[in-house]
This record gives C-alpha cells, sequence and structure tokens, in this order.
C-alpha cells in the first residue's frame, strides 16, 4: 500500500466492508433524500452509488484524490439546516456524516444504516483520503487517464514500468547505481495506488509521480519541506503571513454565492488570516456578506464554528481574523460573545507577558491563539471621521458601527487598524499594535513616494496589502512587490 504505514486490521475490514458497499440514504440540499447502494472500487480510487430506479444510468463517482474532508454527526451546515426544519432527528446524528469535496465547494451527507457501518465508512475514507496526501497524489494526479468498461480509471498501458525499466531508470536517470530488483520492487509495492498493478509489480503514471514526489527524491530535506525550519521566535513583523481575500467568496465579488466552506479550505491550505464583512443581520445575528452586492450572506456563528474546527489542522501557528465591522453596538456585543464562547481560550483576550513592549508577540508565542483585527474607535469625532475616510478599506457604511461595544473592542489586543500616514506621523502616533490597511493603488502611490520610510513603518508594525475593487473576480494583485517592501499581510 502507499506510504509507509500499513493498514491495521481495522482498516483492512473497513475497506473490505466498503468494497461490498452498503445501503445509504443521500440527503440532497433541497430536502429531498434518496436511497442508494454506495461501494468502493477495487481500484481504491473511487467510491460510488447504484441508482436502483434508473438502470442503464452511468453511477455517479467521487474520486477519493477530490475528497477534503469527512465530517461525522450532523456537523455540515446543511444538516443543521435540516435539524431546525425537523426533516432530520437529533438521535440520526450517530449515523450521519459529511463528505466535503472539490476544495470544500461540494458536500455529500448520508445516513447509513446503522453507527457500525457509518463509522467503517469513515475510517475507510479517512485511510484513503490520508493515502492520498502523504504520497502526493492529490496534488499529481493525472488529468489524461481514460476509462475502462467499468469506469475505473486506468492509465495508459504504455505508461507502465516493471521492475526491470525502473531499475534502468533509477540507474541511468537518478545515478542510483546501486539499486537492486528487491529494493525497485518494494518502491512499486510502496508507491502505486492501484491494487491490480500493485500485484503485477507494475508501477503506472500516477505512481511514478509518487515515487518522484516522495521523501527520497525531495530535493529539500524532508524536515524543511513539511514544516517550518525557520526561527519562529522572533516579532511577528518578521514574517510573511499566508493570507486570504474575501475568504467567504466561491465566486466573483458581486454576484454568486458565499459559503462558510470556503474559511475549511483556507485553513486546511494554511492559511494563517482570513477576512470577515460584517453587518447586522436578522434576528440579532450578525452576518458575513460583500458590501451591497448580490452575494448571499453567511451566518457570522456558522463562520467561526468552522474557524474554530479547522483552525489548527495544517499549522498551530495564530490565526488572525479580519473583521470589518460595520455592525451596531448590539450586534457587536453579539460578535464578541460568540467569538469567546466559541473560541473559548483560543482567542487572545489580553496582551502576554513580554519583557519589550515595542515589538510584537512571535508566532511561537502565539501558538493556537486567534488574535481579532478590526478598527478600533471610541467615538465619532470629526478628525477621526476624517481618518477613516482616506482609508481605503474598513471604512464604516453603518454609521452606529462608528462607536464601538466595549466588549468587542477589549478583544482588538495587538491588531488595531488605523489609516496609513506617512513614516515621521507613524513614529510619533502609532504603536507595534496598530496596523493599516492598503489598496493595490495606494501602495504602489507609497512605495513610490517613499519606499524606505514605508519599510521602515514594516519593521516594527504590520501593514496589509489588499487587491483593488475593480478586481470583480477576487483575483491576486502582484504581490512580489508588497513582499520586496516587506508588507506582513498581503491579501491573494
Amino acid at each position: 500500500m502507499l506510504g509507509k504505514k500499513e493498514p491495521d486490521g481495522i482498516v483492512l475490514d473497513a475497506l473490505f466492508s466498503m468494497k461490498i458497499g452498503a445501503k445509504m440514504l443521500k440527503h440532497k440540499r433541497n430536502g429531498k433524500i434518496y436511497p442508494r447502494q454506495f461501494y468502493l472500487y477495487n481500484s481504491e480510487d473511487v467510491i460510488s452509488y447504484h441508482n436502483t430506479k434508473k438502470l442503464f444510468k452511468k453511477p455517479t463517482s467521487y474520486f477519493i484524490k477530490e475528497i477534503d474532508e469527512i465530517r461525522d454527526g450532523l456537523r455540515s451546515n446543511t444538516f443543521q439546516r435540516f435539524l431546525k426544519r425537523k426533516t432530520i432527528r437529533q438521535k440520526d446524528e450517530t449515523c450521519a456524516f459529511t463528505i466535503m469535496y472539490d476544495n470544500h465547494q461540494k458536500e455529500l451527507h448520508l445516513t447509513a444504516p446503522d453507527q457500525r457501518i457509518r463509522d467503517l465508512w469513515i475510517t475507510g475514507l479517512k485511510h484513503l483520503i490520508e493515502r492520498y496526501s502523504d504520497s502526493g497524489q492529490r496534488n499529481f494526479i493525472s488529468s489524461d487517464s481514460s476509462s475502462n468498461a467499468d469506469d475505473k480509471m486506468l492509465s495508459d498501458e504504455s505508461m507502465r514500468m516493471n521492475i526491470d525499466e525502473l531499475k534502468t531508470f533509477l540507474k541511468h536517470a537518478q545515478h542510483q547505481h546501486d539499486i537492486t530488483s528487491d529494493r525497485a520492487a518494494k518502491m512499486i509495492e510502496q508507491y502505486e495506488m492501484n491494487p491490480e498493478l500493485r500485484n503485477q509489480h507494475l508501477l503506472d503514471i500516477d505512481g511514478f509521480r509518487n515515487l518522484m514526489s516522495s521523501e527520497e527524491f525531495d530535493l529539500m530535506k524532508p524536515l524543511c519541506a513539511h514544516r517550518p525550519y525557520q526561527d519562529m521566535t522572533k516579532p511577528l513583523t518578521h514574517y510573511n503571513i499566508n493570507t486570504s481575500h474575501n475568504t467567504y467568496l466561491f465566486q466573483s465579488q458581486v454576484i454568486g454565492a458565499s459559503n462558510a466552506e470556503a474559511y475549511s479550505r483556507v485553513l486546511l491550505k494554511g492559511g494563517r488570516a482570513v477576512e470577515l464583512d460584517c453587518y447586522d443581520g436578522p434576528d440579532g445575528k450578525p452576518i458575513v456578506k460583500h458590501a451591497w452586492t448580490l452575494v448571499s450572506p453567511c451566518l457570522f456563528e456558522t463562520i467561526i464554528h468552522i474557524i474554530k474546527l479547522n483552525c489548527w489542522k495544517a499549522s498551530e501557528y495564530p490565526v488572525i481574523l479580519n473583521i470589518e465591522n460595520h455592525c451596531s453596538i448590539p450586534q457587536q456585543k453579539e460578535m464578541a460573545r460568540v467569538l469567546n464562547a466559541v473560541l473559548g481560550e483560543h482567542l487572545l483576550t489580553e496582551a502576554l507577558p513580554t519583557t519589550n513592549p515595542s515589538v510584537l508577540p512571535s508566532p511561537e508565542a502565539l501558538k493556537k491563539k486567534v488574535l481579532i483585527r478590526s478598527r478600533k474607535i471610541s467615538r465619532p469625532t470629526k478628525s477621526t471621521q476624517t481618518l477613516q475616510q482616506e482609508d481605503e478599506d474598513d471604512s464604516p457604511t453603518n454609521p452606529l458601527s462608528e462607536v464601538m461595544h466595549p466588549d468587542f473592542a477589549q478583544l482588538l489586543i495587538y491588531l488595531q487598524n488605523v489609516p496609513f500616514r506617512g513614516l515621521e506621523y507613524a513614529r510619533a502616533n502609532y504603536s507595534c499594535c496598530q496596523t493599516s490597511s492598503l489598496g493595490e493603488s495606494k501602495f504602489d502611490d507609497e512605495v513610490e513616494k517613499d519606499p524606505l520610510g514605508f519599510i521602515k513603518q514594516t519593521q516594527y508594525r504590520i501593514i496589509r496589502t489588499y487587491p483593488g475593487g475593480i478586481r470583480q473576480d477576487s483575483s491576486s494583485h502582484e504581490h512580489l512587490n508588497p513582499r520586496t517592501y516587506s508588507s506582513s499581510i498581503i491579501y491573494i
């Protein structure tokens, strides 16, 4: 099998059970429920189901390489909505699970006949997902594979290596002159995903990609390739932060759907800063949406639950929630309540002990902490309103949000957003805990006007740059230039 760890007896039992198949209920987002016979292909790369009423219809397939996450119980937005509508019962939680796939943009909601079958499928699927992830298969899957009569994805026969051919390649291309037939056979056993080809000691194009992307053939040292190897004890301003712009959008900035699962996608890929544009919602519940556009809103609380679920799966380093606050005082209080209730001890609510208050804490000191970044205004004076109007981002569209509820204000510990000013003004008025946002056009103007002054500001406080509003598809601006000038948060 792929990877260095062979599946144990529990996993083998799960895979065997999945290949036999199980009759489960498929829940569509419109609330309709369909019984389907789900099963795993013998090649262990696809799950599918039979449609009992359409015998000649091609089976629907879900490729393991496209699955992002398995959630047990009723922990998806759709299942929660069914629960509120009473189209599903709380006691069904032990039999329910959700398959998130296609970069968290799609969901498959299932209930098994009993908890035992549900748990077998979850165990098997998690093993297969991990196997693909470990091998690099999810990033290097072949796009030109052809289907055989059974709809199983197989590579072209001319693109397979036997043991002798693999030995020849390793000797002449990789200069491993001491390679033996036994070692080549073990490589095929380790990296070939198709069980039938593996039993024949054949390596197809996908298995070859797995081999070449493995640690053994990696140009980088394994410890450097898969985890931070730099010194992470310097102030936060010394690092570039993996950042998402308009995180809640799956499509354009003007129309289309927003989806709370977009936050899962970003965090699981290693993102450490996400964006939430918050407005007053119905029933006193804040929502996240994109200004006055046709993009559908998401509940703030739903997004925070998803963030908590996925915060530390890819990294233990801090997560920054950039909250563009357009909420009224009561709903600001509700935002603070949700953040405290859901994130608990992970939410940073007070400054860390330090011997040097003039610099920000390090990523190491902030491990497993969530930091809130937003504007901090006590009352709408004429001077603060003028400053806000000159700040390209985070300017309030709701006048009530110009005053902050103290519960929300006290969460702004290290990242209080202020308008960008020149070096002399910043040195006299801004501390390390105050950050500024610049759109790409204003960034270009500032670095052209005073490049050295801009760099000096980034040495002690965080500067955030983001794409201009004309990019309706949320495409990235040229981020090499901001990186050159040491901007820490570059939205791409």
